[in-house]
């Protein structure tokens, strides 16, 4: 099925091609038009050499409503992180004053953005002093308060 599309030199190269015919042909067997339209892509096959154009354009299409609810649940997550995020700053936390609260306020940021403020983040806050700290609280706040209130229009 693919002999055409592949030269094979080595072989490495002949068993990764007998993999490949054997995966599509399984797909097309199966008429799984996600695996078959994946396994395509993946491998670059050109559109006038496909064996079933149909199960591939069906394939596509589920490829692109699954990213798309693949993309509603990690916006959905990404919220329910920022609204725990102000829930917990609201509840315990003086978001205005700089050098108040700033052990609890640390432990926040590091909690809920660990990417940009763990010890391994983007900008550590472990050495800041508490008035950065709190400087640096605030500012994500009142950030993420006007960003909630975006992405809940």
């Amino acid at each position: 099925m693919t002999k055409d599309l592949f030269q094979t030199n080595t072989t490495l190269e002949v068993c990764i091609e007998s993999d490949f015919d054997g995966q599509i042909k399984d797909a097309l067997e199966d008429r799984d038009a996600l695996r078959y339209a994946r396994l395509c892509v993946e491998h670059g096959i050109a559109y006038d050499l496909l064996a079933n154009p149909l199960l591939y354009d069906k394939g596509l299409g589920e490829m692109v409503i699954l990213k798309e609810k693949e993309e509603k649940m990690q916006h959905a997550a990404y919220v329910d992180n920022i609204e725990k995020f102000l829930i917990a700053a609201v509840g315990t936390i003086d978001v205005n004053r700089f050098d108040s609260h700033y052990t609890e306020k640390r432990k926040l940021l590091i909690k809920h953005f660990p990417e940009s403020f763990a010890e391994d983040g983007k900008q550590p806050v472990q050495d800041y002093s508490p008035a950065k700290v709190g400087a640096l609280f605030k500012g994500v706040y009142t950030g993420y308060v006007k960003k909630l209130e975006k992405l809940k229009e």
